[in-house]
């Protein structure tokens, strides 16, 4: 938990400056999160390729060109990437969340047979607790409750921001209760 806590911090500092640009990702997973050996006894944490990114002032030229296709990695699609809804820094949120559960459990929030499988449960199934998965772990709770806020599958019940997500999981770390915003 510290770890996980720790990486994704580091994520949601790259994701502030990106958002505050106006670029969301789209397509946070793993393999997308760098981690650097350690510096100074601290792992650096890079975001790369930002090669689904979008310019939130240019959605109109982003659905022009992108009418009809899904875009990101089904095990960390947001419900709105799915369904074809607005595309907003809350779908990073979403798709942190779904790497938060995976960072924890080793597994995504969501398996099944077929990428459309995965792709409904993301919009039709509760985020499984981590407690289903790693049921002797109680000290999870707390990184559980994180992991549920950012997975809603309602955008406006996400974190407001990754600064608000970020805040919250250094209270997490810290063993203090989590921030309300």
């Amino acid at each position: 938990v510290p770890r996980c806590a720790d990486t994704v911090r580091q994520v949601c500092r790259s994701l502030s400056e990106a958002h505050g640009a106006g670029v969301i990702h789209r397509d946070l997973k793993p393999e997308n999160i760098f981690v650097c050996a350690p510096r100074a006894g601290k792992e650096l944490v890079k975001v790369l390729d930002f090669g689904l990114a979008k310019l939130a002032e240019r959605e109109e030229l982003a659905s022009q060109t992108l009418q009809g296709s899904l875009i990101g990695t089904p095990y960390y699609m947001s419900p709105e990437q799915v369904s074809g809804g607005e595309i907003t820094t809350a779908s990073d949120i979403y798709s942190l969340g779904a790497l938060m559960y995976k960072l924890v459990t080793g597994e995504p929030p969501y398996a099944a047979r077929t990428p459309i499988a995965i792709l409904s449960a993301h919009v039709n199934q509760p985020v499984p607790a981590l407690r289903e998965r790693l049921p002797d772990r109680l000290d999870l709770l707390p990184i559980d409750a994180v992991i549920q806020r950012a997975m809603a599958k309602a955008p406006g019940d996400r974190y407001p921001n990754v600064d608000a997500l970020r805040r919250a999981l250094e209270s997490v770390a810290a063993g203090e209760e989590i921030p309300a915003d």
